[in-house]
């Protein structure tokens, strides 16, 4: 997400807790400094019965987030409406 979002702090983590990941599940990702940690995000929250592209796409248009680029390249390839 570094790069795509507008806001400062717009990263994994909160990407994370926004998605439902446990926050010491984060935190020892953080103190792991895996490689790729929105990789675990999107690994872990794919496996929720919740998840979907519309759900994503919502997060990443919140205001909390703002990565409209990130949301306009998956909006072109799935209906988010």
């Amino acid at each position: 997400l570094n790069g795509l979002c507008l806001l400062p702090g717009a990263d994994w983590r909160m990407m994370g807790e926004r998605l439902g990941i446990p926050a010491e599940t984060i935190n020892q990702w953080k103190r792991w400094k895996i490689d790729l940690p929105m990789f675990y995000v999107l690994q872990t929250w794919s496996q929720s019965s919740g998840a979907s592209v519309r759900i994503l796409h919502r997060h990443l248009v919140s205001p909390q987030m703002r990565c409209t680029l990130l949301a306009k390249r998956i909006s072109d390839f799935y209906k988010v409406d």
